[in-house]
């Protein structure tokens, strides 16, 4: 049962700002922004250009602390527009290799799993 306000999702999102390009499929033309956040199912994007719900997308994300990449065809599913140039863009992921798709997971995991805490000895 879901208590009123609240949502329930499929993936666990990843709070993050990191770079993210994106090419709208067809044209050729990239655009860089910023990531919000992620999931293993979509991203969440601040781009200068509005990039209207419904059209397909190549997201290519640079993953924490390294240069590291991984891509992703999408589609929009929604826009909120902040400004002239700020556009805030949900896009669900349609495919990926296997490989970019096991990235995407590990770093997840590394972000939500807390690192096990030492074990301090016991004294007498």
């Amino acid at each position: 049962m879901l208590r009123r306000g609240s949502e329930r999702r499929r993936f666990v999102r990843v709070h993050d700002d990191g770079i993210a390009s994106v090419v709208r499929i067809g044209n050729d033309s990239r655009r860089d922004g910023r990531t919000l956040n992620f999931s293993a199912g979509g991203v969440l994007l601040l781009q200068p250009e509005r990039i209207e719900a419904g059209t397909d997308i190549r997201v290519t994300l640079r993953l924490a602390d390294s240069d590291e990449r991984v891509t992703f065809d999408a589609r929009v599913i929604r826009v909120r527009t902040h400004s002239d140039h700020e556009h805030e863009i949900a896009a669900e992921f349609l495919g990926g290799s296997a490989e970019d798709q096991r990235r995407l997971q590990e770093t997840i995991a590394d972000r939500v799993v807390p690192p096990p805490a030492p074990v301090q000895p016991f004294s007498a």
